[in-house]
């Protein structure tokens, strides 16, 4: 069942929120944290191999937004980490 907004777990402060599910057109992926530390993103394909990075050490607490970038239909898996805490999110790029 496709809802508008998916959210990943949030138990310790980190968070993804996905704009949409299955992903069908322009999405965004929203990282929230409460952490002042810096963060990376990256969406992983099926295999687990690095397709992209959205952020690399993006700083302070708060909501970053990021266009999730052009994907072939398949399994993804968005991925976020502080360097204390890590937090994923599975999703489907459908035509």
């Amino acid at each position: 069942m496709a809802t508008d907004t998916e959210t990943a777990p949030d138990p310790d402060g980190l968070a993804l929120t996905l704009s949409s599910h299955p992903v069908t057109g322009p999405a965004t992926l929203t990282l929230t944290t409460t952490s002042a530390s810096g963060a990376t993103v990256d969406i992983l394909d099926a295999t687990g191999r690095r397709i992209a990075r959205l952020a690399d050490d993006v700083g302070g607490a708060g909501e970053r937004i990021f266009s999730l970038p052009p994907l072939s239909p398949g399994f993804y898996v968005a991925w976020a980490s502080d360097g204390e805490r890590r937090v994923s999110r599975p999703f489907v790029v459908a035509r």
